[in-house]
């Protein structure tokens, strides 16, 4: 663990760096979740934002180049969202870490720029009491100040402003009003920095506690670095985040100086736990008593009129239901006519490019392998841009927070809260985000289990999967003009991972990680108009990350199955089905009979060992087998050789279920495995995952041949 040198002299510049005219600048932007914080930065940056991860961790953190003048260039940046600095959650910890100590791979702002909720002000103010403290130049973005006016809410900016002693500007972040002025006061104070003069305001200068915090401060400084310089509010502010365990990870001696603190206040009557925000709430509370007007009679805002239904345990679950319904069914009926088109165009460009280059094997590679390998990928573009739209809608207009709630209700009978719903939800875009996003659930066995249901969830990688198998295997029926069969069927799909999922957390909780969830506590925004922009930003990183992917690994796996399947050439290169006497047919063969069961033959197992770089590539891994066994000048899309070998009798509906159901359940992605590691730091624990979703994804496929063998399908 640090030692916390890096906190010593918190308004020093260290040795060796540049004083602040010469270095980066660097602002950050602080506040409660659903305070528009990160709408107000998408604002600020125009979307033009670089997405990493927090040195050393995999929380991720969002960068941005904003030109302020008379500064020039400053990196903006976008902390995760926190109710205070003495949580202990990851995102509590990188936000703590960035404010209360300074490590040496993220500097500490400059400015931070405080995001208040001006519709529900009293709750913010707490965490901006807390960065007050700090001693870092502040800038409060009253956010919402429209909805706050529409409310009938009064909020008295300039008598604000200075019972703060801190800039305070109105924006609307959604809209972009107010964002020029925020952008000045910023400037102002990177040219002059300036401390509020009401630091540790909340707390009496007779008390024994500011006694005991600057004690603690200064065993911090004294103790931990070379540097004895530190005035006493520096002192003070290590000591109450120490006292408050804020700033847990100290020194021994420093834990025992705590202890004995900690003891003398609770000696006089002061619990060290409660006391500062018992007063900070004393405090905060005289400010909004002086600064805010609230109106006489409140009447029932479209929020809470529409809670009254969407939360309602019948009423609410039934539209949650059709809401999902109806996504799913956007994503075949909707998607289908661009997927043709880009389906045609890769065909024609094959027809194409293959007439142009000499006949032999580097037509081959080009033609059968990189053409045909990354366009059947390639094609389920609209889908995947279809289901983040989606997604991205649910979360900007705050509908997700209510679904939450109602999946309480659901996960909690299968040991699950609540706080697991979004990590699921998320999962259905990608289990690497899903799993990241377990960091918010307090618990360790709730975030554990989340951890390993969550790839379960049938991510962005199936539906490649999933639909090409639909598209071949399942007539396009229409119900009543709007239910589509083949919708109907990937809807089942991810219903079936959803239920595993379930019956999986409740084994666990039973046996592994008994006990009963936390209680589930989360805030309700109000529901809000949703930004295209950044939807549409969201769609276009998805899109873009998973084209990306196409690319490299998929790109790449192409070529190497290519290789695997064309080599060693039989002595006759015209030899039909030569793909056999490969190395990757002799892979198949090889597995053939521990997939049979399974209603699988030897090219399904060359694709399904593939894919376990990465599901979407069992689609290029097929497409390139099937392209490089025809012999036929014809180019035919992987949809069009599916139909053709199911009117053949080679490729059963029954098998594409099993295959469907086999990679419900299936963990084929390394990258996924690799989170699951870093995340609960055991290689145990994911090698637990692999085996049991690789077990149940057998288990289930060979059911599902078998008893439909039985019943004659």
């Amino acid at each position: 663990m640090n030692q916390h040198k890096s906190v010593t002299n918190i308004n020093a510049t260290p040795t060796g760096e540049q004083e602040p005219t010469a270095r980066e600048r660097v602002v950050a932007l602080a506040g409660n979740p659903n305070s528009g914080k990160t709408t107000l930065f998408n604002g600020l940056t125009g979307l033009r934002y670089k997405v990493a991860n927090y040195p050393g961790v995999t929380v991720e953190k969002r960068e941005g180049s904003v030109k302020i003048d008379p500064v020039g260039d400053v990196t903006f940046l976008d902390m995760p969202g926190i109710y205070s600095l003495s949580g202990h959650s990851a995102d509590e910890k990188i936000a703590s870490n960035l404010i209360v100590q300074r490590d040496s791979t993220t500097p500490r702002p400059d400015v931070i720029v405080a995001v208040l909720d001006a519709t529900n002000l009293e709750r913010n103010l707490y965490l901006l009491a807390q960065i007050l403290d700090s001693g870092i130049p502040i800038v409060v973005a009253l956010n919402m100040w429209d909805l706050a006016e529409s409310q009938g809410i009064q909020i008295h900016r300039e008598l604000l402003a200075q019972a703060l002693d801190v800039p305070v500007v109105t924006v609307v972040a959604a809209k972009q009003i107010g964002l020029s002025a925020l952008k000045a006061e910023i400037g102002k104070l990177l040219v002059r920095p300036r401390e509020s003069s009401k630091r540790f305001a909340w707390l009496p200068i007779q008390s024994p506690y500011r006694l005991s915090a600057a004690l603690v401060g200064s065993e911090i400084v004294t103790g931990s670095s070379k540097d004895k310089s530190s005035d006493e509010g520096d002192q003070i502010f290590l000591g109450v985040a120490a006292l408050s365990e804020t700033l847990p990870d100290v020194t021994p001696s420093v834990t025992k100086t705590i202890t004995s603190e900690t003891n003398e206040l609770s000696a006089k009557g002061i619990d060290a736990l409660t006391f500062d925000a018992t007063m900070r709430y004393g405090w905060i509370n005289s400010i909004v008593r002086r600064c805010v007007v609230l109106p006489a009679h409140t009447r029932r805002t479209i929020t809470e009129q529409l809670d009254k239904v969407l939360t309602d345990r019948v009423w609410g679950t039934l539209i949650f239901a059709l809401i999902m319904g109806f996504i799913f069914q956007s994503i075949f009926l909707w998607a289908q006519y661009p997927m043709d088109l880009i389906d045609g165009l890769f065909v024609k460009l094959g027809d194409f490019v293959g007439p142009h280059l000499p006949e032999g094997q580097i037509r081959s590679l080009i033609v059968d392998g990189v053409i045909a390998g990354v366009g059947s990928v390639v094609i389920f573009v609209p889908q995947i841009a279809i289901l983040f739209f989606f997604l991205g809608l649910l979360e900007d207009t705050g509908y997700l927070t209510r679904a939450a709630y109602l999946m309480d209700r659901i996960l909690r009978p299968f040991g699950l809260q609540g706080r697991s719903f979004i990590p699921l939800l998320s999962s259905f875009a990608c289990a690497i985000p899903g799993i990241l996003a377990t960091r918010t659930i307090p618990s360790w066995a709730d975030r554990l289990t989340t951890i390993l249901v969550a790839p379960l969830m049938s991510c962005s990688a199936r539906l490649p999967v999933y639909t090409v198998l639909i598209a071949a295997f399942v007539p396009p029926h229409t119900y009543w003009g709007i239910v589509s069969l083949q919708g109907t069927v990937l809807l089942s799909m991810y219903i079936l991972g959803i239920a595993g999922a379930c019956l999986t957390a409740w084994l666990l909780k039973l046996t592994v990680l008994r006990g009963k969830p936390a209680l589930f506590v989360m805030e309700m925004p109000p529901f809000r108009r949703p930004s295209a922009r950044t939807i549409f930003r969201q769609v276009y990183d998805s899109v873009t990350s998973f084209l990306k992917n196409a690319a490299t690994v998929i790109l790449a796996c192409a070529v190497i199955l290519w290789f695997l399947a064309s080599y060693p050439r039989p002595e006759n290169s015209s030899q039909t089905g030569h793909v056999r006497e490969s190395y990757a047919g002799q892979l198949g063969h090889l597995i053939e009979p521990v997939i049979r069961p399974l209603g699988y033959n030897w090219e399904l197992g060359v694709a399904i060992i593939a894919s376990f770089a990465a599901r979407e590539v069992f689609v290029t891994s097929l497409s390139t087998v099937y392209n490089l066994d025809d012999n036929s000048d014809e180019s035919r899309s992987l949809i069009q050789t599916l139909q053709k070998k199911r009117e053949d009798g080679t490729f059963t509906t029954l098998t594409a279920i099993s295959l469907m159901v086999f990679y419900v359940f299936a963990c084929q992605c390394m990258s996924t495995l690799a989170v699951c590691r870093r995340e609960t730091g055991s290689w145990g624990w994911t090698a637990f995952m692999f085996s049991y979703m690789t077990l149940l994804a057998y288990l289930t496929a060979f059911l599902t041949f078998q008893i439909g063998t039985a019943l004659g399908f």
